[in-house]
């Protein structure tokens, strides 16, 4: 005797449940205060929902999240960015001379 198996007994692929985060949980994962992603999120860079009643939460999926990052994530240069010192200044632009006289005299630029 065959065993026959009836399509509501097969396993079937439920389709993934959205994640939904609290402000916290987004603050703790963009390593950002509240208030920054709450900023975020009412100037329309980060998609959200307000849950029901007069001062709903905010919820966030984790796909808008990944979005977010991925559109403000920029990669930087291999040595980590400083400011230029004065004399740095000086030899790129060539202007420190005309827009600091004083310093420029006090450092040994100008006579």
């Amino acid at each position: 005797m065959s065993e026959s198996r009836s399509p509501a007994s097969e396993s079937v692929a439920k389709p993934a449940r959205q994640e939904w985060l609290t402000l916290k949980q987004v603050a703790a994962i963009l390593q950002l205060s509240d208030w920054s992603v709450r900023r975020y999120a009412k100037q329309g860079h980060l998609r959200y929902v307000k849950t029901p009643g007069e001062r709903g939460s905010l919820r966030f999926k984790r796909e808008w999240v990944d979005q977010f990052m991925d559109a403000n994530t920029h990669e930087g240069p291999d040595e980590p960015s400083r400011p230029l010192n004065i004399r740095e200044q000086k030899d790129v632009d060539g202007s420190f001379v005309q827009e600091c006289p004083t310093l420029a005299k006090a450092m040994g630029y100008i006579k």
